[in-house]
């Protein structure tokens, strides 16, 4: 599991669920910047399931030291990643009435610069395809690409729906002392999406042209391994013929059951006991 991290409010940026292991790119939230009441509020909408199935109780809010334990919560990515891997897993307990840990291992998290955002956003895109698990970016809908897509193929464009991308034009421009117009922003934005769909499709049409490579390479050595297994195992039979005529010699041989093994297109062997061609 790879965690990538940086300061400021919390958003997703990208996010992968691979088989047996999940990346996310997000930042953190600057929690002396954040009101009492929002910090109930973002409480209770993380736990809210853990609260209705009363698996957590609230804590006492009157009580200032409570409401400083979850503050600090809010503000660290380790303590974020923990209870979101141990809530997820204890609701999966429960739901498949098991017991036990559900995650292998712990978490690690990298501290990005703003230059390294958007490498690592496409690294995390690409993931599933270098992986062989999909064969285009995002077809399983499972990643942040599909749902920045989706929200671009209306007949409006509007990228700042997509509040990952957002992020990422905040990365790409890491001047806070020179914001960008709703033009500009817009801008950047076609300009990185059209360079992010041709990087894809590269990527899409490399990979499967050495998926196809693989296969042939694959299926060749195998029909040279198969042709030298039956030509060695025609020395071997006891009788080499057409399918019947192996049935009515194994017959004949008192081998009723064994099965002749075919050793070429229309040509079968009987052994003298019963073996798999390799």
């Amino acid at each position: 599991m790879v965690t990538h991290v940086g300061q400021g409010d919390f958003a997703e940026l990208a996010t992968e669920l691979m088989g047996n292991h999940f990346h996310l790119l997000f930042e953190m939230l600057d929690p002396a910047s954040i009101s009492d009441a929002e910090i109930q509020a973002r409480w209770k909408a993380h736990y809210a399931s853990a609260l209705a199935e009363g698996r957590i109780q609230e804590p006492d809010w009157s009580q200032p030291a409570e409401l400083a334990k979850v503050r600090k919560r809010i503000g660290s990515p380790s303590e974020f990643l923990h209870d979101l891997k141990g809530q997820f897993a204890e609701g999966y307990n429960v739901r498949h009435d098991l017991r036990g840990s559900f995650w292998d291992g712990r978490f690690k998290i990298t501290l990005l610069s703003p230059e390294a955002v958007a490498s690592c956003a496409r690294y995390i895109e690409l993931n599933p395809l270098r992986a062989r698990i999909e064969t285009k970016v995002g077809a399983a809908g499972r990643n942040s690409w599909h749902n920045f897509e989706q929200s671009c193929s209306g007949k409006e464009c509007d990228f700042r729906k997509h509040i990952g991308f957002r992020l990422l034009i905040k990365a790409l421009h890491p001047h806070p002392d020179k914001p960008l117009t709703p033009g500009e922003e817009l801008e950047l934005a076609i300009k990185t999406y059209a360079a992010w769909r041709e990087h894809f499709d590269a990527e899409e049409k490399r990979l499967a042209e050495e998926r196809v490579a693989a296969t042939l390479a694959k299926e060749e050595q195998r029909a040279a391994e198969l042709t030298q297994s039956r030509q060695r195992s025609w020395f071997d039979a006891l009788v080499v013929g057409s399918l019947e005529y192996c049935r009515r010699q194994a017959v004949r041989l008192h081998r009723p059951d064994t099965e002749p093994i075919e050793l070429a297109p229309g040509l079968y062997g009987l052994f003298r006991r019963q073996r798999r061609s390799s």
